[in-house]
Protein backbone atom coordinates (compact mmCIF):
# COMPACT_ATOMS: atom_id res chain seq x y z
CA UNK A 1 0.00 0.00 0.00
CA UNK A 2 1.54 3.22 -1.21
CA UNK A 3 2.00 6.19 1.41
CA UNK A 4 -0.26 8.30 0.64
CA UNK A 5 -3.33 5.20 0.67
CA UNK A 6 -2.47 4.88 4.26
CA UNK A 7 -2.47 7.94 5.09
CA UNK A 8 -5.63 8.71 3.48
CA UNK A 9 -7.36 6.31 4.70
CA UNK A 10 -6.09 6.98 8.60
CA UNK A 11 -7.16 10.35 8.25
CA UNK A 12 -10.78 9.55 8.05
CA UNK A 13 -10.46 6.65 10.33
CA UNK A 14 -11.28 7.02 14.25
CA UNK A 15 -7.83 5.96 14.77
CA UNK A 16 -8.16 5.29 18.33
CA UNK A 17 -7.00 1.84 20.69
CA UNK A 18 -11.06 0.47 21.40
CA UNK A 19 -11.54 -0.71 24.51
CA UNK A 20 -14.28 -0.84 27.39
CA UNK A 21 -14.10 2.52 28.66
CA UNK A 22 -12.82 3.76 24.58
CA UNK A 23 -16.65 2.80 23.49
CA UNK A 24 -18.17 4.35 26.70
CA UNK A 25 -16.59 7.56 25.52
CA UNK A 26 -17.73 7.67 22.15
CA UNK A 27 -21.67 6.74 23.20
CA UNK A 28 -21.48 9.09 25.97
CA UNK A 29 -19.79 11.86 23.00
CA UNK A 30 -22.51 11.15 20.92
CA UNK A 31 -25.47 10.74 22.81
CA UNK A 32 -24.42 13.55 25.48
CA UNK A 33 -25.36 16.47 23.55
CA UNK A 34 -28.97 15.81 23.12
CA UNK A 35 -29.57 15.87 26.84
CA UNK A 36 -27.16 19.53 27.15
CA UNK A 37 -29.12 20.98 24.37
CA UNK A 38 -32.11 21.94 26.83
CA UNK A 39 -29.73 23.97 28.74
CA UNK A 40 -28.61 27.34 27.67
CA UNK A 41 -27.96 30.41 29.71
CA UNK A 42 -29.65 33.70 28.33
CA UNK A 43 -27.64 36.71 27.74
CA UNK A 44 -28.30 40.25 26.68
CA UNK A 45 -29.58 41.17 22.79
CA UNK A 46 -31.56 38.02 22.74
CA UNK A 47 -28.15 35.67 22.73
CA UNK A 48 -27.31 32.79 24.65
CA UNK A 49 -24.80 30.51 26.08
CA UNK A 50 -24.76 26.78 24.78
CA UNK A 51 -23.52 23.66 26.52
CA UNK A 52 -24.16 20.87 23.94
CA UNK A 53 -21.31 22.08 21.16
CA UNK A 54 -18.68 21.30 24.00
CA UNK A 55 -19.54 17.52 23.35
CA UNK A 56 -19.38 17.24 19.79
CA UNK A 57 -16.20 19.56 19.65
CA UNK A 58 -14.81 17.34 21.99
CA UNK A 59 -15.60 14.02 20.02
CA UNK A 60 -14.31 15.93 16.94
CA UNK A 61 -10.49 16.28 18.79
CA UNK A 62 -10.99 12.73 20.05
CA UNK A 63 -12.31 10.73 17.37
CA UNK A 64 -11.28 12.98 14.36
CA UNK A 65 -14.05 13.93 11.45
CA UNK A 66 -15.78 10.89 11.44
CA UNK A 67 -16.43 11.22 15.56
CA UNK A 68 -17.29 14.60 15.69
CA UNK A 69 -20.10 14.06 12.51
CA UNK A 70 -21.65 11.15 14.49
CA UNK A 71 -21.56 13.22 17.41
CA UNK A 72 -22.90 16.32 15.27
CA UNK A 73 -25.32 14.21 13.77
CA UNK A 74 -26.91 11.97 16.90
CA UNK A 75 -26.34 14.91 19.02
CA UNK A 76 -28.67 16.99 16.98
CA UNK A 77 -32.07 14.91 17.26
CA UNK A 78 -33.71 16.26 20.40
CA UNK A 79 -33.20 20.26 18.40
CA UNK A 80 -34.78 18.45 15.60
CA UNK A 81 -37.84 17.53 17.13
CA UNK A 82 -38.56 19.73 20.38
CA UNK A 83 -37.58 23.12 18.73
CA UNK A 84 -37.99 21.66 15.06
CA UNK A 85 -34.70 23.18 14.00
CA UNK A 86 -33.71 21.67 11.07
CA UNK A 87 -30.75 24.08 10.51
CA UNK A 88 -28.89 22.71 13.47
CA UNK A 89 -28.62 19.13 12.37
CA UNK A 90 -26.27 21.81 9.69
CA UNK A 91 -24.44 23.44 12.23
CA UNK A 92 -23.93 20.59 14.34
CA UNK A 93 -22.69 18.52 11.65
CA UNK A 94 -19.97 21.06 10.03
CA UNK A 95 -18.88 21.96 13.87
CA UNK A 96 -17.51 18.30 14.38
CA UNK A 97 -16.82 17.80 10.76
CA UNK A 98 -14.31 21.24 10.39
CA UNK A 99 -13.38 20.94 14.30
CA UNK A 100 -12.02 16.89 13.57
CA UNK A 101 -10.65 17.96 10.42
CA UNK A 102 -8.47 20.59 11.29
CA UNK A 103 -7.25 18.74 13.94
CA UNK A 104 -6.31 16.15 12.45
CA UNK A 105 -4.36 18.43 9.57
CA UNK A 106 -1.96 19.07 12.72
CA UNK A 107 -3.42 22.42 13.21
CA UNK A 108 -3.03 23.25 17.35
CA UNK A 109 -6.39 22.69 19.20
CA UNK A 110 -7.22 26.87 19.24
CA UNK A 111 -7.04 27.19 15.90
CA UNK A 112 -9.22 24.04 14.54
CA UNK A 113 -11.82 24.91 17.57
CA UNK A 114 -11.63 28.74 16.42
CA UNK A 115 -11.96 27.77 12.32
CA UNK A 116 -14.55 25.13 12.93
CA UNK A 117 -16.50 27.19 15.52
CA UNK A 118 -16.23 30.06 12.38
CA UNK A 119 -17.17 28.19 9.12
CA UNK A 120 -20.13 26.42 11.01
CA UNK A 121 -21.87 29.50 12.02
CA UNK A 122 -21.62 31.05 8.76
CA UNK A 123 -22.78 28.41 6.93
CA UNK A 124 -26.19 28.61 9.83
CA UNK A 125 -25.94 32.04 8.79
CA UNK A 126 -26.24 31.66 5.21
CA UNK A 127 -28.76 28.81 5.45
CA UNK A 128 -31.02 30.93 7.06
CA UNK A 129 -31.03 34.61 7.43
CA UNK A 130 -32.81 34.69 10.66
CA UNK A 131 -30.86 32.44 12.32
CA UNK A 132 -28.42 35.32 12.73
CA UNK A 133 -28.54 35.86 16.50
CA UNK A 134 -28.20 31.75 17.39
CA UNK A 135 -25.22 32.01 14.70
CA UNK A 136 -23.45 34.43 16.71
CA UNK A 137 -24.26 32.98 19.77
CA UNK A 138 -23.31 29.52 19.18
CA UNK A 139 -19.74 31.04 17.98
CA UNK A 140 -19.48 33.10 21.35
CA UNK A 141 -19.89 29.90 23.19
CA UNK A 142 -17.43 28.31 21.41
CA UNK A 143 -15.30 30.41 21.91
CA UNK A 144 -15.63 30.11 25.96
CA UNK A 145 -15.00 26.44 25.64
CA UNK A 146 -12.54 27.04 23.36
CA UNK A 147 -10.37 28.54 26.49
CA UNK A 148 -12.04 25.87 29.21
CA UNK A 149 -10.57 22.80 26.36
CA UNK A 150 -7.20 24.06 25.48
CA UNK A 151 -6.71 23.78 29.86
CA UNK A 152 -7.62 20.44 30.03
CA UNK A 153 -8.18 18.38 26.87
CA UNK A 154 -4.50 16.92 27.21
CA UNK A 155 -5.61 15.25 30.58
CA UNK A 156 -8.77 14.11 28.96
CA UNK A 157 -6.76 12.49 26.40
CA UNK A 158 -4.81 10.41 28.32
CA UNK A 159 -7.53 9.25 30.59
CA UNK A 160 -9.95 7.51 28.32
CA UNK A 161 -9.24 5.14 24.90
CA UNK A 162 -5.20 6.20 25.29
CA UNK A 163 -5.68 9.24 22.51
CA UNK A 164 -3.16 10.85 20.39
Amino acid sequence: MSPSKRTKRNFWSLEVKFNKDCWKLLLALVLLPNFLSILFIPLPLGLKFYFFQVVIIASALSFGPLGGLLSGALGSIYLIFAESNWYILLYNLWLGFLVGTFYRLKLNLLISVFLGSLFSSLILFMANYYLFKEAISLFLSNLIWLILLNSYFEDFKKKFCHLR
